[in-house]
């Protein structure tokens, strides 16, 4: 009895010393984010060229930020040491959905020397949200001398919600971790630095009503125009979640119509940026939708937003978004779009048909992009989801002449199943 007795004593050691952040995140939580040692893994992330190059050299934006930051928090009776050298710890972010379509937010802090300080310093930092309505609570636990800051919208929700079984696996001394539960996505993954790149994996199950597995062709039928692309044969079909962002812009019922009847879309970008003088930023660019919806469809978005347009004929429209002059320091009063119904694809672009395709004709194909070929040797090719941005143009304009660039691959195993890779150079 006294061996069985000293065994569970060990067991309850072990649990109580091994607690962390994760601890305290909802079971019922619909996504989950965990960053492991917040401190170190933002040092981690400057080791990768992209972060580096943008925080350091040669453009040296943590410089100019981290003194607004210092002034802001100083500004605020609230010493910016102290309060860097709290950030030493995990943290968790996680979702909650109480009601259908209702979303709350909670943070975890730990471990903390001072939690009741530190909690002190983030109200005052984050107080502007509550002139909309968000707003935290802080709750303060304590497990065998380890303190810990938990802040949430509903307190009632959160204590009454089952807690402490979201697993986060493969776990790396600084890392990224992250949990998602929707009715369209469940994922876990995973992401870390090695050999100066961010790396990431995840593995979850899809809503299989979303997935378009013919879709996705091979990178080397793809022309690309040299910034970003996206193709996705996953297009979800349930909208509750964000129907209220969509709202926004259009009627959610209208677009939720459009996606029902779509198999797929593509986006396709160039972005130049002028910085000798003043910065000026050109744009070619194109959204492709595979879809049955006619564009006399798509006439009550256009209504619903009040927007001015016009029929070239029954496949061809003109329409045209105007500029909150308060946001805009330039003479141009509205963006000018063309929309176009070819085959069973919808295209919409500030270019017209003609020209679009002049531009792609004369583009190299996404399989010899240089940051493409380096990035896609690292986790391979996709199936179902391809995103790709490189930003080596970008920061040629600083004198880096290496290859920059983010690369997701989603492939469709078969049953629901996926996995999910990316990588960031």
């Amino acid at each position: 009895m006294k061996k069985f007795s000293m065994f569970l004593l060990i067991i309850s050691f072990f649990v109580i010393s091994f607690s962390s952040v994760t601890d305290f995140i909802p079971n019922d939580s619909k996504a989950t984010f965990y960053i492991k040692n917040l401190s170190n893994t933002y040092e981690s992330l400057k080791t990768v060229p992209t972060v580096g190059s943008f925080l350091s050299d040669p453009i040296n934006a943590e410089m100019y930020v981290s003194n607004f930051v210092e002034s802001f928090l100083a500004s605020m009776g609230i010493e910016p040491k102290d309060f860097f050298e709290s950030l030493k710890t995990d943290m968790a972010i996680f979702i909650q959905e109480p009601e259908e379509n209702t979303y709350i937010f909670g943070i975890i802090f730990g471990e903390l020397k001072n939690p009741n300080k530190f909690y002190d310093s983030v109200s005052k930092i984050i107080e502007p949200l509550s002139e909309s309505g968000i707003s935290f609570n802080p709750i303060y636990k304590e497990i065998s001398g380890k303190k810990y800051l938990i802040m949430v919208q509903d307190k009632s929700i959160y204590e009454d919600s089952k807690k402490g079984d979201i697993k986060f696996y493969e776990q790396y001394e600084n890392g990224i971790y992250f949990n998602i539960n929707s009715s369209d996505l469940k994922n876990t993954g995973f992401a870390y630095i090695k050999d100066n790149y961010l790396i990431g994996t995840s593995t979850g199950n899809l809503n299989e009503d979303s997935v378009n597995q013919k879709y996705l062709k091979d990178v080397s039928d793809y022309n690309f125009l040299g910034t970003a692309f996206l193709a996705s044969g996953f297009l979800p079909k349930d909208i509750n979640s964000i129907k209220e962002i969509i709202s926004i812009v259009a009627e959610p019922s209208i677009v939720e119509n459009i996606l029902k009847s779509s198999n797929g879309f593509e986006v396709n970008s160039n972005i130049d940026i002028n910085i000798e003088e003043n910065i000026k930023i050109s744009n070619t660019s194109y959204v492709k939708i595979d879809t049955s919806t006619q564009l006399k469809n798509i006439e009550p978005i256009m209504k619903e937003n009040k927007l001015k347009y016009n029929y070239l004929d029954e496949n061809h429209m003109e329409f045209e978004i105007k500029i909150d002059e308060n946001i805009s320091n330039t003479e141009m009063k509205a963006l000018k779009y063309n929309m176009w119904k070819k085959s069973d694809n919808i295209f919409i672009s500030e270019d017209n048909e003609e020209n679009l395709n002049k531009k792609l004709q004369n583009s190299i194909k996404l399989s010899e992009n240089k940051t493409y070929e380096e990035l896609s040797k690292k986790i391979g090719t996709a199936n179902l989801v391809l995103a790709f941005v490189d930003f080596s143009k970008f920061f040629e304009k600083f004198g880096a002449s290496e290859n920059f660039g983010f690369l997701l691959n989603v492939n469709y195993l078969g049953n629901g199943a996926m996995k999910a890779d990316f990588v960031l150079k």
